[in-house]
């Protein structure tokens, strides 16, 4: 059993890097990072030049009318003698980088609190370290005195734990400048849809929430999502791909068949010219700069994925994941145990993490064969009865549907996007044309959207760009 003395005291660079970049980054109220301030102390920081970092800001923010910014605080160092020791401009620079929208007024105290937790157990575990040296030491210890000691310890650990409860006067004001900030910069924390019809219904995915997209095999749920990330990325959005179950060469190749148009069935065969791979290429080109990234890893657990979630939002930036699908992951809980209860321990895990890195997660699950056993393939609320906690934990809910995979007389090239469940928002249906041969989603034509909505809702008033308010 390894020793306490000989563990590795427990400390997050990384963490610690972007607190103190959210102390001066330009685009956050003077209120907040003093209330921040407040919150923190010098040993709450590990390493030595983020606790002289630290005590500068505080120096700082105790001046008249002076700004929480890289050049105040290179300043204060500067007088001090500490810049050099501190890294210098070079690494206040790096700071300054950091945070990369990782941290934000939103979830700036979920990160204090981490910061504390890790601050917490340096303080126990030195106080244990000494009571056990104290303990070897004395031939008799008096134990009340060390009982005493190690509850001194405890209670100021208490005392300076963050309490989660807050005043809404004071949430508000901070919802209040957050509010100011989309104004300011104009953007709005929003992921949009690059599909006109599905954007009238949610509008776009949300920070914090989980999406489920379900829906049969062949139903083009991964082209789906493949199509949305790839949308958010060419908009500049650092987005994650998890591709549980397909190769990185396939995801990349279905990638490549949706921007160039050449059928991917046609790529995997090799049956392609050598002006498409040409088109393929300058794709290939134009995609270098795109932030989208992937993960293929095989058989992972759900702990895993979410610890991987966590270092992308701070070393890539990541505002967006996806996570292709459900059946690939493993749970915490013994395999013998019944799938839906699997299921219910990661979509309760990675709800958690959508809402702790303030991110929208989409994870993509396959819907049972009880789907097929109705006249009305269409799916519906009750086909996700496998685990109650879709339904319970999820904010959006996306059910696709392609006709034509059950009756070949339907009309072909058409995909269903059924809004089953929107936490803060309508449901309903958004029509758009699908390619299986490129993978690619888009806005149906007028003509054979009419012609669509004739045949597949003769009964149903839909609006004219493809939304149906009830299903």
């Amino acid at each position: 059993m390894t020793d306490i003395a000989d563990k590795k005291p427990l400390n997050d660079p990384d963490l610690e890097r972007a607190i103190l970049g959210f102390l001066m980054a330009p685009d956050y109220s003077h209120r907040i990072k003093m209330a921040v301030l407040r919150k923190l102390n010098t040993d709450d920081f590990y390493l030595s030049r983020h606790q002289v970092i630290f005590d500068a800001l505080k120096t700082l923010s105790e001046q008249p009318r002076a700004e929480l910014d890289i050049l105040g605080l290179k300043r204060v160092l500067e007088e001090n003698g500490d810049l050099d020791r501190v890294g210098g401009m070079i690494y206040l620079t790096t700071l300054n980088d950091v945070v990369n929208k990782a941290v934000m007024p939103s979830n700036i105290d979920r990160h204090i609190a981490n910061l504390k937790q890790d601050s917490h157990l340096r303080k126990l575990q030195k106080e244990l370290i000494r009571l056990g040296q104290e303990f070897e030491e004395s031939r008799k210890p008096d134990p009340m005195v060390l009982i005493h000691s190690l509850q001194e310890t405890i209670q100021a650990i208490l005392t300076d734990t963050p309490t989660p409860v807050k005043q809404f006067g004071h949430a508000a004001m901070q919802a209040i400048d957050e509010l100011q900030n989309w104004l300011d910069s104009g953007s709005v924390p929003v992921v949009k849809t690059s599909l006109d019809a599905l954007a009238e219904l949610i509008g776009g995915y949300h920070d914090g929430d989980l999406i489920i997209v379900a829906g049969r095999p062949g139903m083009g749920k991964t082209a789906f999502a493949l199509s949305e990330a790839m949308n958010a990325a060419k908009h500049g959005m650092p987005v994650l791909f998890f591709s549980l179950e397909m190769a990185e060469f396939s995801v990349v190749v279905r990638g490549l068949a949706m921007q160039s148009g050449i059928p991917a069935k046609r790529i995997f065969r090799g049956e392609f010219d050598r002006s498409e791979l040409e088109t393929m290429a300058k794709r290939a080109v134009e995609s270098i700069n795109m932030p989208l990234y992937f993960d293929t890893t095989a058989n992972i657990g759900v702990d895993e994925l979410v610890a991987r979630i966590g270092n992308s939002v701070i070393e890539q930036g990541i505002r967006m994941v996806f996570i292709d699908y459900t059946r690939f992951i493993r749970s915490t809980l013994d395999p013998r145990e019944n799938y839906r209860f699997h299921v219910d321990d990661i979509v309760t895990r990675l709800k958690q993490a959508a809402k702790q890195y303030q991110i929208p997660i989409v994870l993509i699950h396959q819907l049972s064969r009880a789907v097929e056993q109705r006249a009305d393939k269409r799916p519906l609320m009750s086909d996700l009865a496998e685990s109650g906690s879709l339904e319970q934990h999820a904010d959006v809910i996306l059910f696709l549907f392609r006709p034509e995979v059950y009756d070949q007389d339907a009309p072909h090239g058409f995909m269903e996007v059924i809004v089953g469940k929107q936490r803060n928002g309508p449901t309903g249906i958004a029509i758009m044309a699908f390619d299986k041969e490129t993978m690619t989603i888009r806005p149906a034509d007028p003509k054979d959207l009419e012609m669509y909505k004739r045949i597949m809702f003769p009964m149903m008033a839909l609006g004219a760009e493809g939304n149906a308010d009830d299903f």
